[in-house]
């Protein structure tokens, strides 16, 4: 775990997200948001680990997801390569992100691939059901339940007020 490297990633994406916060209200737009793409990096700092060039997950070695506090963690399959992602992402780790609205509070708990697998199991038929009968769509979407990941992932990271806590046993999210 690299620590320093995703904590100094996460204060420039902060900083980047209050400034465009500030612009965006001046000028009357919806609040942004940190893009997905931006947790990718962060979960490659914090977890040592590097983009993924092919079809399944973001990392080589991990899965990473971001979600608002208490909401569930969004997995999209598409239907040409979705069961070719759904079967690498379910052998790996997933990094799972929580924030707070304002991202001050953030969460970064590590879901053991057994843990992820016990949930993406399940997937399989949906997934096949959502391609290969009836009406196919282009895409399936599924989740991993955000207490799911409370209860069964390790807390790597965490923020309080934008100050990196380094005892995990000191909670600023209501779980």
């Amino acid at each position: 775990m690299r620590l320093d490297l995703a904590y100094t990633w996460y204060r420039k994406l902060l900083k980047e997200y209050q400034e465009k916060k500030q612009i965006y209200f001046l000028r009357g737009f919806k609040t942004p948001v940190i893009q997905s793409r931006d947790w990718e990096v962060f979960g490659s700092l914090l977890l040592n680990d590097k983009a993924n060039k092919g079809l399944g997950s973001d990392l080589q070695n991990h899965e990473i997801k971001s979600a608002q506090v208490g909401n569930s963690f969004e997995y999209q399959y598409a239907r040409i390569s979705g069961m070719k992602k759904w079967h690498h992402e379910s052998s790996i780790d997933h990094l799972l992100i929580s924030y707070e609205k304002d991202y001050m509070d953030i969460t970064a708990r590590l879901l053991p691939a057994h843990m992820a697998n016990a949930i993406m199991k399940e997937w399989f038929l949906k997934i096949e059901e959502a391609y290969y009968q009836g009406k196919p769509r282009q895409r399936c979407r599924l989740a991993i339940p955000y207490d799911y990941v409370v209860d069964y992932g390790a807390v790597v990271f965490r923020t309080c007020d934008s100050k990196l806590f380094i005892e995990t046993n000191i909670c600023c999210l209501e779980k």
